[in-house]
């Protein structure tokens, strides 16, 4: 009887009860934080947050370094603390700094950290501290278009630190964080409460999802040799076979038909970060599904060719983005999804084909330039 009546009730008024629902408990927790704060201290619930680290900074006092990209800094933030494996940042008066603590998809109310009852253990750090992590540090290409570029951020404005807090937990991180010398780091836990002597805070270089030029100069100055060495120009299917999700399921009939083209079937699970920007920077067309792996057409040369399978109940516009940034030939190829849940797709061949024609037939000249 419930179920019915609700899938008679308007979208709206769920939407509306919905948020209603949120709302009450981010009040209830926020009163809560009152009472308990003199019982738990620093371990209490958080009492709100701020939306701008920049205004909070003017507001209290402290240090905000801004950079020569307009609308980016860092802040130095004394006694302030970082929280969980994402890098939440607290400051000395119990909130959360919502615009550099973000939850992909969630509005600041609604975080997870304003939820807790009981913040863990706290810990001090004495020095300075950046906090370079945050949400969805294990997909590869938040790590390399929201976390890597806060460190180009940092560097520019010349602040000295004594420690990183970035992830390492898995192989690109940890390769990343060795190639661009990152040293001491300090690897967090859904436990990490740190409380530093002075945490360090820059900004993000964009919206998430939105790569931007800042992103795209410092990534190939921090991958790709310079000089670039003469490369084989190379046509690339970025396979996802192992992937969780966006799994081609006619793949033997993709690559069948790319194969003759001279297309190398490829799969970047496991390849060292350095070794994929060098694979892509020698790429005169790539073609494949959306996924992480297509991060690397940041290091591809002026002028090469891509074409992107799209499912539209699970895509975004990053890498034409990204195409567009660098001056790729893109094109998008609308596939339908056959798998509810994993969106794996079906590519229709012969459409395949005929979009590949006409990004060979736009190449003029001798070819992508780097």
């Amino acid at each position: 009887m419930v179920s019915r009546l609700l899938r008679r009730t308007p979208p709206w008024l769920r939407q509306g009860a919905r948020a209603l629902k949120a709302y009450g408990r981010y009040c209830g927790l926020r009163l809560a934080s009152v009472i308990l704060r003199p019982f738990l201290g620093e371990r209490a619930p958080l009492v709100g947050y701020e939306v701008d680290i920049a205004a909070y900074t003017r507001r209290t006092g402290a240090a905000y370094i801004q950079s020569s990209s307009a609308g980016l800094g860092v802040a130095v933030l004394p006694r302030a603390r970082v929280l969980f494996d994402y890098g939440v940042v607290v400051t000395p008066q119990h909130t959360l700094l919502a615009d550099v603590s973000p939850q992909l998809g969630m509005p600041p109310h609604a975080h997870d950290a304003l939820a807790a009852w009981r913040l863990p253990p706290m810990t001090r750090f004495q020095g300075r501290l950046a906090v370079l992590t945050t949400t969805a540090h294990q997909r590869y290409y938040h790590w390399m278009f929201d976390i890597l570029p806060r460190l180009g951020l940092l560097r520019e404005t010349g602040l000295g630190v004594d420690a990183y807090l970035i992830n390492t937990e898995i192989g690109y991180q940890r390769q990343s964080v060795e190639h661009l010398s990152m040293t001491p780091v300090i690897s967090p836990s859904m436990l990490t409460h740190i409380e530093a002597d002075e945490l360090i805070v820059p900004t993000f270089p964009g919206a998430s999802g939105y790569p931007t030029l800042r992103t795209y100069d410092f990534l190939r100055k921090s991958f790709l040799p310079s000089p670039l060495p003469v490369l084989p120009r190379r046509r690339l299917y970025v396979t996802r076979r192992d992937a969780l999700t966006r799994r081609v399921v006619n793949e033997d009939d993709v690559v069948a038909a790319l194969s003759p083209l001279g297309f190398e079937t490829v799969e970047l699970e496991g390849m060292a970060v350095v070794e994929q920007a060098l694979l892509f920077a020698s790429a005169e067309l790539v073609v494949g599904s959306h996924g992480a792996g297509f991060s690397n057409l940041v290091f591809s040369p002026t002028g090469s060719g891509v074409l992107e399978f799209e499912v539209k109940e699970d895509f975004s516009p990053s890498y034409e983005i990204l195409a567009n940034h660098r001056g790729l030939r893109y094109r998008r190829l609308k596939c339908r999804s056959v798998v509810p849940g994993t969106n794996d797709l079906r590519v229709e061949v012969a459409d395949m084909m005929a979009a590949i024609r006409s990004l060979l037939a736009q190449q003029v000249g001798p070819g992508p330039t780097c």
